[in-house]
């Protein structure tokens, strides 16, 4: 055991207040609990117990004693239990909901990870508009979501939340890649690709530039993350996406993102559960590799 039987000598004596007794519950003889608490004694200076004509009483340094070993014991039993939860996860599926910039690089490394560790769990990942991530793990078609400003409802928790705000993303070598923050109004003078309208981060940009009074015409419009990262490695492109969406991916040393000045619009990305639909074990681990490495990408970090 990673906790010797002294501690469990002493527990079981104190709870039945004798050595026999003890003894028989932990199936031992009463001179092999007598010896641990005498040695334990010894070595420590303390009395644990009084001895008594009818049995065994904590002293005072005893009873601080006992709650400590009580609460190790307890802390060990947990971690036994969570052990065993883990040898068994052999098998399993979780049904993950995301938005279509997440998939593109950040999903993939952590996803990697997690099959790594656990290869035998199945994760199956749908990328979808905020209402209807929040509608599916509701209607419990998901067991986790991940997107950009979803909706509240009374019947959803969030795990964990994270500000995904909006920066100006270009190539490394592009004229403005060295600012340390720039304005809207600077950016519009180059080439822009942008999101199509309807798309979640299409909305966040409208509420921008309608912030700064500037006008947007871009040279693309697309509704794949994917194309308007490639776009930006290939020329003068600007568009404006959150870290999140443009970090962990394939070649994307070769984009910068820069901070804007201004009156921002929120755009907070949090992971949800249904508030109280019961998580098996492989949900909950997945969800915390997907906090712990977002949380790594996060501003500030």
């Amino acid at each position: 055991m990673l906790h010797s039987r002294t501690l469990r000598y002493l527990d079981e004596v104190a709870r039945a207040g004798s050595i026999r007794r003890a003894a028989e519950r932990l199936n031992v003889s009463p001179t092999a609990v007598n010896k641990q608490i005498l040695a334990y004694e010894l070595d420590h200076g303390i009395r644990v117990f009084e001895r008594l004509p009818r049995g065994m009483r904590l002293t005072t340094a005893g009873e601080a004693l006992i709650g400590h070993i009580r609460r190790t014991l307890q802390d060990y039993r947990q971690t036994e239990i969570y052990i065993e939860q883990l040898r068994g996860l052999r098998a399993g599926s979780i049904r993950l909901g995301t938005m279509s910039g997440l998939t593109s690089g950040l999903l993939a490394s952590i996803l990697t990870a997690f099959h790594r560790d656990h290869p035998a769990v199945t994760v199956s990942v749908h990328t979808m508009s905020s209402a209807e991530l929040t509608r599916m793990v509701i209607e419990d078609e998901l067991d986790l979501c991940l997107g950009y400003n979803l909706p509240a409802d009374p019947q959803l928790a969030t795990v964990a939340s994270f500000d995904g705000r909006l920066g100006a993303v270009m190539r490394a070598d592009h004229p403005l890649a060295g600012a340390s923050v720039l304005r809207v109004q600077d950016c519009i003078a180059y080439p822009l690709v942008m999101p199509l309208p309807g798309m979640a981060m299409a909305t966040t940009i409208g509420t921008l530039f309608a912030h700064e009074d500037a006008t947007a015409r871009p040279v693309c419009t697309t509704n794949s993350i994917e194309l308007m990262k490639n776009m930006l490695a290939s020329g003068d492109f600007i568009t404006f996406i959150s870290r999140f969406d443009m970090l962990s991916v394939s070649g994307a040393t070769s984009l910068v993102h820069i901070p804007l000045a201004g009156t921002m619009p929120q755009n907070t990305l949090s992971l949800i559960r249904h508030r109280r639909r019961k998580r098996d074990l492989s949900i909950t681990l997945l969800a915390d590799l997907l906090q712990d490495a977002i949380r790594t990408l996060a501003p500030g970090h």
